[in-house]
């Protein structure tokens, strides 16, 4: 369904806000690029929710002050920040830093670079970025429930700085929901659903361990772990949703009730230990999961650093076959410097947030090339046998000269 702005670009908003361009239009309402007049040339963006649901539906009011508040709480480098916030008569708006850059949807489409090495790393270095900001919001008892690659913003000019984006379905744990009527009400993406967003009790903190669990089987496999294609193949990261076999009572069924995805079906190049992490991840039992955003993003490391530390090991996790429209291709990456990666690895997946530098992409350079040992001296036989023989054969004439004289 499509839906029209109800703005226009030079409206004020609060008389202290002017509307430049609009970012997103979605049915809840609009986000827009504005100036902020309490401060020359600064820009936010502006979350504007439809006049028409701020007069006549509470329930959707209430979920878009429930985020405004849950916002306000939190104060982290990876997620967007909440700068201003109003939800009165005269206006309903959520004003946060403006975050340039492209989502992880975006950026998995072409699929991530992986002839690089160093993409790789990126994508991980942007995965624990991501535990780290949700493992923030966890400690502070927010869980946000819609995790999902959309959601994640990679800032421009950085390699793998990362943004966690939308808290719009945000709980704070301990809380009431701000209406009844969303008791029942499915809340979410549906192939990013925890089995208990379905069928209940309710949401916790494991509840978005399981959203990072798909997120992290489309980052290294670029496939969806529930949806499929019309062969009955999961289905390529960025490729068109069919409502055959998608829609969200079979989603649902496979979250519930089917097998959990194998990774190392799709990367047999990563280790068999990847596979039991996800499936921890991907538990339908919420008790049964990994417990913590922080300690998955451990696992993470712990599982596939030793990989990324073998150069030779490296360059097997890079070239996967990976299934292009049904074509396959093989990717043929170059090999990394060793010792760059040593420190990527440490300064992006391994320092505290607040003290992560960017990553920057890494340029391959040529692996040293292997000593060749020492040339072994020539055996020059040939010559040698010729030789004798025809030593031998002049003897031989001179004695049966002999003989016949």
């Amino acid at each position: 369904m499509r839906h029209h702005s109800t703005h226009v670009a030079g409206e004020q908003v609060a008389d202290r806000y002017t509307l430049i361009s609009a970012l997103g239009v979605g049915g809840f309402g609009e986000v827009w690029l504005a100036s902020d007049g309490s401060e020359p040339g600064k820009v936010v963006a502006l979350k504007l929710l439809h006049a028409h649901h701020h007069e006549s539906n509470a329930r959707i009011t209430s979920r878009f002050i429930r985020e405004g508040e849950v916002l306000m709480l939190l104060d982290h480098p990876g997620i967007a920040r909440a700068l201003d916030f109003r939800c009165d008569e005269s206006a309903a708006f959520i004003a946060l830093e403006y975050v340039e850059g492209e989502t992880l949807h975006r950026r998995l489409l072409p699929f991530c670079g992986l002839r690089d090495p160093s993409a790789q790393l990126e994508l991980l270095a942007i995965f624990r970025q991501t535990c780290a900001a949700v493992q923030y919001a966890h400690d502070a008892q927010v869980v946000h429930r819609d995790l999902k690659p959309a959601n994640v913003m990679i800032m421009s000019g950085t390699s793998a700085r990362v943004k966690v984006l939308d808290f719009g379905l945000a709980k704070l744990l301990g809380t009431p929901e701000p209406d009844a009527t969303t008791m029942g009400r499915v809340l979410g993406t549906a192939s990013y659903l925890a089995p208990e967003q379905i069928i209940g009790p309710g949401v916790t903190n494991r509840s978005d361990i399981f959203a990072l669990g798909v997120i992290l089987f489309e980052m290294l496999a670029l496939r969806r772990p529930w949806m499929i294609d019309e062969s009955g193949e999961l289905l390529v990261v960025g490729e068109k949703i069919s409502g055959k076999g998608n829609d969200v009572r079979s989603v649902g069924e496979r979250i519930l009730r089917g097998p959990r995805p194998k990774l190392t079906l799709l990367r047999p190049d990563l280790p068999l230990a990847i596979d039991d992490l996800i499936t921890r991840a991907l538990a339908i039992n919420a008790d049964e999961r990994i417990p913590t955003a922080a300690e998955l993003a451990r696992e993470v490391s712990r599982i596939l650093g030793p990989v990324l530390r073998d150069p030779h090991a490296l360059i097997a996790l890079t070239a996967p076959t990976v299934i292009d429209r049904g074509i396959e291709t093989e990717i043929a990456p170059s090999a990394p410097n060793p010792a760059t990666l040593d420190t990527a690895i440490e300064t992006a997946l391994e320092l505290p947030p607040a003290q992560k530098p960017v990553l920057t992409t890494v340029p391959p350079t040529p692996a040293p090339a292997r000593p060749r040992a020492p040339a072994r001296p020539r055996v020059r036989w040939p010559r040698v046998v010729l030789v004798g023989i025809a030593i031998a054969i002049a003897i031989g004439t001179v004695a049966l000269v002999r003989l016949m004289a």
